[in-house]
């Protein structure tokens, strides 16, 4: 599962990479005998690849990448904008960024390399295996500097998902922010965390909640997984099967600051 950690530190990189660049093309899938299946999987059957390669593909230039808990939002200057929202799998991984900042190139030996021996360097290939669909950018205009990676001018990056329950959508929306967070409802845990008075008012909205069931859904905070929860709760010394009623003062305080 992508951690709400690694889903900030790609919006980081695409932003810094492509914002205020045109997005020039769509690839909906590397083999075309699949890219309708991919399509019909990735938006849950509500947009087909013609209106997919249409609607998308494009000369929109990408204002920002905002992310709330762990789901992202590609911010055009025109509708539509495009939402990304992460389940239990899915990466995005940048053509030609190997650093390891975000996530490291997926790999494979090429065929003349699987009869060597097991010291054969791995080459990168593009795009990766699991592709669902891949984004391009370049600059607005053409006399505007495109710094390459690794020689690469143009900026490619994969939506790359082995299980196939990554949700992507459009929307026509005038401020795709308001939209995402309207829908999801909790506040976002990294960036968004309201005044502990705030924070106690909306948590005494669930009296009998379990505190972890709590914590773990996205209508009160967004973005904590298992293992966060488990920590926060563990610093805070509250038990997990805890009512939210049954808090004092101080428990809430300390899960305030524990989440902090």
């Amino acid at each position: 599962m992508p951690e709400l950690p690694a889903v900030e530190r790609a919006r980081r990189m695409i932003d810094a990479l492509c914002k205020s660049y045109r997005r020039i093309n769509v690839q909906s899938a590397p083999d075309p005998k699949h890219a309708s299946e991919f399509v019909d999987k990735l938006f849950e059957g509500r947009l087909g690849l013609d209106l997919l390669e249409r609607r998308v593909c494009v000369g929109h230039v990408l204002r920002q990448l905002g992310r709330h808990g762990k789901n992202l939002w590609f911010e055009f200057d025109e509708p539509p904008h495009v939402f990304v929202r992460f389940r239990m799998a899915g990466s995005f991984v940048v053509r030609g960024h190997e650093d390891g900042y975000v996530y490291e190139t997926f790999r494979r030996r090429t065929a003349a390399c699987r009869f060597h021996d097991s010291g054969t360097p791995l080459v990168s290939v593009w795009p990766p295996k699991h592709t669902h669909i891949v984004f391009s950018f370049a600059p607005c205009s053409p006399g505007v500097d495109s710094a390459s990676i690794n020689g690469i001018s143009v900026r490619e990056f994969a939506l790359v998902d082995p299980r196939k329950v990554t949700r992507m959508r459009l929307s026509d929306s005038s401020c795709p922010s308001v939209e995402i967070r309207s829908l999801i409802g909790g506040f976002d845990a990294l960036h968004a965390l309201p005044p502990i008075e705030r924070f106690e008012r909306k948590m005494l909205v669930y009296p009998k909640a379990n505190i972890k069931s709590l914590l773990l859904g996205q209508r009160f905070i967004a973005g904590l997984d298992n293992w966060m929860v488990d920590e926060v709760l563990y610093y805070a010394h509250i038990h997990p099967e805890s009512r939210t009623c049954d808090l004092t003062r101080i428990d809430v305080a300390a899960l305030h600051q524990s989440i902090a």
